[in-house]
């Protein structure tokens, strides 16, 4: 009697393997609904006046979620910064401190960006603040 799985299996193995590294490549979705986005935004502002474990769940809980279609590029990026700043779940410093500045003012641009979204509850444009700086 041989041990050995019949071939249809091993194949369905790899290509349910392939499909799960391939999602994994792709990062966060970038078609989130723009409430649940500002759900997981609301939870990320509230956490930076906690802990710095309670942001990295927060952060988090971004990646899970995803921005919504049609985030400007430039604000997809320093989404992504967060969510890798939060991919360690006792982070010893503040994102703040752990990116260098032009990547820490991106971060605040993007904020900006996701309080409009939040407010208007649609996608804004690029560069979009509430804040006059």
């Amino acid at each position: 009697m041989s041990r050995h799985l019949p071939r249809p299996v091993p194949a369905l193995l790899l290509a349910a393997g392939l499909a799960a590294a391939l999602t994994a490549c792709t990062g966060p979705s970038t078609n989130a609904s723009v409430p649940a986005f500002c759900d997981a935004m609301t939870d990320w502002w509230i956490s930076q006046e906690q802990t710095l474990a309670d942001g990295a769940t927060a952060a988090q809980g971004l990646g899970s979620t995803g921005t919504p279609s049609g985030t400007p590029e430039r604000h997809r990026l320093a989404f992504e910064q967060i969510v890798a700043w939060g991919a360690d779940d006792e982070p010893e410093i503040a994102i703040s401190a752990a990116v260098p500045d032009d990547v820490r003012d991106e971060i605040r641009a993007f904020d900006d960006w996701a309080q409009v979204t939040c407010a208007t509850g649609e996608v804004a444009e690029e560069g979009a603040s509430m804040i006059v700086r």
